[in-house]
């Protein structure tokens, strides 16, 4: 019996863990506070373990996180009510199946976007690392490779729409049957 036990709290262990970053990504649009987020993320993810034996095997774990995390969110706005923007908890109701459904979809477009900067050729590569290390600017990377800043901004433009063809092309690829 405590075997099974170990492999349940071990499955919740993986669940939890497997959506972190879209349960983030849906609390930022419900509180727009990504302090506030960090914290009600935490908070969520001690009402998800506290409440790990209401969660039904073989459902979705993803939806019934969101569901938590919405109460947990509603809880920190009131607490907090004057350091978060209000929006009205009908509001909220309203937007939280599509603050669900695009954090859900982040992950498949993080793996393409992925996958799609792998297939730039490495200049491009590192040209994109330069341009989003802390702190760097436009300005510093034109500077530190040598080139004018409008010839930098030109090449980024072309790599951005270049990821974005690539992004785009893959999604409609995976949702093909």
């Amino acid at each position: 019996m405590d075997c099974r036990k170990d492999e349940s709290e071990e499955q919740i262990v993986q669940l939890i863990g497997s959506c972190q970053r879209r349960l983030f990504l849906y609390l930022l649009g419900l509180l727009c506070s990504r302090d506030l987020v960090e914290d009600v993320l935490q908070e969520t993810n001690a009402v998800l373990w506290r409440k790990r034996s209401e969660y039904v095997p073989g459902t979705n774990f993803f939806a019934w996180a969101c569901s938590v995390a919405f109460y947990e969110a509603c809880k920190a706005r009131k607490k907090r009510r004057r350091k978060v923007p209000v929006f009205s908890d009908v509001f909220l109701q309203g937007v939280m199946p599509e603050l669900a459904a695009a954090a859900d979809a982040a992950d498949p477009m993080l793996a393409a976007l992925q996958d799609c900067v792998r297939r730039l050729s490495q200049g491009d590569r590192e040209l994109l690392e330069r341009r989003y290390d802390d702190g760097a600017t436009v300005r510093i990377v034109a500077a530190n490779v040598g080139r004018s800043t409008d010839s930098v901004y030109k090449s980024l433009s072309r790599i951005h729409r270049d990821l974005f063809d690539c992004i785009t092309q893959q999604l409609k690829e995976d949702e093909r049957p």
